[in-house]
């Protein structure tokens, strides 16, 4: 019936058809043609590219047909899918013009309700009208796919590496699942295709295929011939199903996604920096980078842009005040600066306020620079988790909007799929928890794919990055394998930390640089070192240099002179060198302070008398900073009020000026 049909069609006709079903080169002679039509309405790959451009509508016509035995006229679609005759034959002239069906006309032509539409046989036979309403699409196994293929259809390459010829389907498909077949068949990828299907593992281990069709074309892989090898090979098995449309879709079989969680890939791509080889334990840095940025704001001052957000010179200028923390777990957060995320965190504390373009510190902020880290720590996770389930309002520099604060629930799966696997790849761990809280979910739909992705993307990498700068993973560059550290472990599980460092483990030379080897230091004799030396490189060991500068920025945080030198005389063989603790003792004197507050206002008055009246009223209620002389007093600007009210009950004359 097929070719009959094809038959009665004009050339340009069928021109217009082959340009539907993605026919390249189409031959000019007719005939030819025609057998070209029918030998590719039956390729799989072609009939998959044709079904999933069809519409919602267009789909429920034709499920409709090929799901019913009967041969259905127009009226009888019509009554089924619950829609008026003259739309539906819309539909159905647009399935007959790509031949996906044809039409029987009624010989009377009283109404055209009677008119019969029916599906090609060679459609029946290969059209798969089942949903994916349990998510079994997604669960495709190599071991069946194989088994279910005749063997003439194998690749040839692909049955060399199952072995040649000579063997049973069933043979075939108990070799091809192995862990060796899947070696070999992974080294047959190029590099581009290795990028495709380590997409398709991050997702959960499917890629919608608009997705891998921008993919492929970035890595300049010839589409067609990518997607049938990639299928044949076992490796991206290319599907569909209905939910609304045909949804086509690349799936990773599930014991290859098995394996590669074991053995991920790491594609070399040209477009992303390759990271150095290193092991990254943050400790109590973020902790001490939180009162290093109250003393960049006291210090420098930070103000922001006419739009309200940070200015890229102070971000800039803030990072280098700060102990530099590499924010690579995740690519797409490494761009951001230590004070986008620290200042939300601040505010969490009440400790900064922006008035006018200016970002001020609340007055108590010394007695947080004081504070130990273990406590901080704890303080400061439970702030976050609080903080995360309120509405968040206010200036948008407090908001955490880069980088939203982590919930509990996935705190806790995070670390726990970390511990039961002794370790994780970040990739790995991604994959896992959105095949698990994605994919798998009843009732997934894929259009919902990209919105669900990034939700959840963006939970993960919020606890997993918020973990990783609170100094409670320890990550292994370049692969990003992360591991629950040793205070994560006590933060988490209440294990003892190391309170005493060893002897030798820091090396303090007269000039006052020094070497410190990390292993041999506890967390919190580390902190100490850090808020007094400067970190000048760090490469398995800290160097640092002590400074007239370092050593007052760790006085001015909060510890004692006294403290630090103890530190170095429990931790150093050669003690500290005469003409060293001599300039310690010189530099952590007498601060060269100035103080400049804008919340104090000058109060002035015309006679003593006045001045002594006023005070009457205002004394005892913390409105007076400093009384400066008989006729003037410095009062908080946030009491002017009071202030005026208060003298004009004494019937004083006020003169306000601002």
């Amino acid at each position: 019936m097929l070719l009959e049909e094809l038959g009665k069609l004009e050339k340009e006709q069928l021109l217009r058809v082959a340009e539907v079903w993605g026919i390249p080169k189409p031959p000019s002679d007719k005939r030819a043609l025609i057998q070209l039509l029918v030998k590719t309405f039956v390729d799989p790959y072609f009939l998959k590219t044709v079904l999933e451009k069809l519409t919602p509508l267009q789909v429920k016509i034709y499920a409709v047909i090929l799901s019913n035995k009967q041969i259905l006229t127009l009226g009888e679609i019509s009554r089924k899918i619950q829609l008026q005759p003259i739309n539906v034959e819309k539909e159905l002239a647009v399935l007959k013009h790509i031949m996906l069906l044809y039409q029987k006309k009624n010989r009377e032509r009283i109404t055209h309700n009677l008119d019969k539409y029916i599906a090609f046989d060679e459609f029946r036979k290969l059209v798969n009208t089942d949903s994916n309403p349990r998510g079994e699409k997604f669960q495709i196994s190599i071991r069946r796919e194989v088994e279910q293929t005749e063997v003439d259809d194998y690749d040839p390459k692909y049955l060399a590496i199952l072995g040649g010829k000579g063997k049973k389907p069933r043979e075939y498909a108990e070799k091809a699942f192995k862990e060796e077949t899947l070696q070999k068949t992974l080294k047959t990828l190029s590099d581009g295709e290795m990028i495709l299907l380590d997409e398709a593992f991050t997702n959960g281990g499917i890629i919608e295929i608009n997705a891998a069709r921008i993919i492929m074309d970035e890595q300049k892989l010839p589409m067609e011939k990518t997607i049938r090898r990639l299928d044949a090979f076992q490796l991206l098995k290319d599907i569909y199903f209905i939910d609304e449309r045909f949804v086509r879709i690349l799936v990773i079989p599930i014991e290859l996604f098995n394996y590669l969680k074991k053995n991920p890939l790491f594609p070399v791509r040209t477009d992303v920096k390759e990271l150095t080889e290193r092991t990254i334990e943050n400790g109590f840095d973020f902790l001490l980078n939180l009162k290093k940025l109250l003393l960049f704001i006291s210090n420098k001052g930070l103000t922001l842009s006419q739009s309200e957000k940070l200015r890229q010179a102070d971000m800039k200028r803030s990072e280098a005040a700060l102990i530099d923390i590499d924010i690579n777990l995740f690519s797409e957060k490494s761009q951001m600066h230590q004070i986008e995320i620290i200042l939300p965190l601040l505010r969490l504390f009440e400790l900064v306020d922006l008035r006018e373009e200016n970002v001020v510190l609340i007055e108590n902020y010394e007695d947080f620079l004081k504070r130990e880290p273990s406590e901080l720590l704890r303080d400061l996770f439970n702030r976050i988790l609080e903080a995360a389930d309120k509405r968040m309002v206010g200036d948008e520099v407090f908001l955490p909007l880069d980088l939203a604060f982590f919930k509990m629930p996935m705190i806790e799966t995070c670390t726990k799929l970390i511990e039961a696997n002794q370790g994780m790849f970040v990739k790995v761990l991604l994959a896992e928890l959105i095949r698990s809280r994605v994919i798998m979910i009843p009732g997934f739909k894929v259009r919902d794919f990209k919105n669900s992705y990034i939700e959840q993307r963006s939970m993960i990498v919020s606890a997993m990055i918020y973990m990783y700068l609170m100094g409670m993973l320890r990550v292994d560059y370049p692969k990003r394998f992360v591991t629950i550290s040793k205070l994560g472990n006590h933060f988490f599980h209440n294990e003892p930390l190391e309170t005493q460092s060893e002897l030798g483990a820091v090396i303090l030379n007269p000039d006052g640089t020094l070497v410190a080897i990390p292993e041999k230091m506890s967390l919190h004799d580390l902190h100490l070192l850090k808020s007094f030396a400067e970190l000048k490189e760090f490469d398995k060991v800290y160097n640092f240099q002590l400074t007239k500068e370092s050593v007052q920025t760790g006085v001015m945080l909060g510890n004692t002179i006294e403290s630090f030198k103890a530190l170095l005389g429990r931790v150093s063989r050669a003690g500290i060198a005469q003409a060293l603790d001599f300039n310690l003792t010189e530099w952590s004197k007498d601060l060269p302070i100035v103080i400049i507050e804008e919340s104090i206002v000058l109060l002035e008055t015309a006679d003593p008398r006045l001045t002594e009246a006023l005070l009457g009223q205002i004394r005892g209620k913390k409105i007076v900073k400093k009384e400066i002389s008989d006729t003037a007093l410095v009062i908080f600007k946030s009491k002017v009020q009071e202030v005026m009210e208060a003298a004009e009950k004494l019937e004083m004359i006020v003169k306000l000026i601002r």
